[in-house]
């Protein structure tokens, strides 16, 4: 799909008023709890971009679990109709890239990357999007 097909679509949604419902994995990630793997106790003030959140559909959980909410995605219209959508909700969404992320090194605790970290321009290759996701980690972050 195309930037301007995402834009569209979202678009749509937003003006049918379609419901957002995270991924499943998304919710058993942050809410569940696994054998030998301990991610958070506590969601509470974490800082977490969502890297690509194309619709919103993760903002309600993380809203609920107290994060702080940051996002990337690739056009502004996109980043203007999640504002529009959640309007009232404390969040700081930018235009970015996987590989061109615009917040400083270390600024979250953990990064959401639902179905977007592998989507590449051109001239970048998938290890541009991991060390950029990786500086924008802090120190132990997942």
């Amino acid at each position: 799909m195309s930037t301007g097909a995402f834009s569209n679509l979202y678009r749509q949604w937003a003006e049918r008023g379609v419901h957002l419902y995270p991924t499943e994995f998304v919710v058993r990630t942050m809410l569940g709890t696994y054998p030998r793997h301990a991610f958070r106790e506590s969601w509470d003030g974490a800082a977490v971009l969502d890297l690509g959140f194309g619709d919103g559909r993760n903002f309600p959980l993380l809203i609920n679990l107290y994060c702080k909410i940051a996002g990337v995605e690739i056009t502004e219209d996109i980043v203007a109709l999640a504002q529009e959508r959640f309007k009232g909700v404390e969040l700081d969404l930018r235009v970015g890239t996987n590989a061109r992320i615009p917040f400083d090194d270390a600024s979250f605790d953990a990064v959401l990357a639902c179905h977007s970290m592998y989507y590449l321009e051109d001239g970048d290759n998938f290890d541009d999007n991991l060390a950029e996701i990786a500086r924008v980690l802090r120190l132990g972050g997942g």
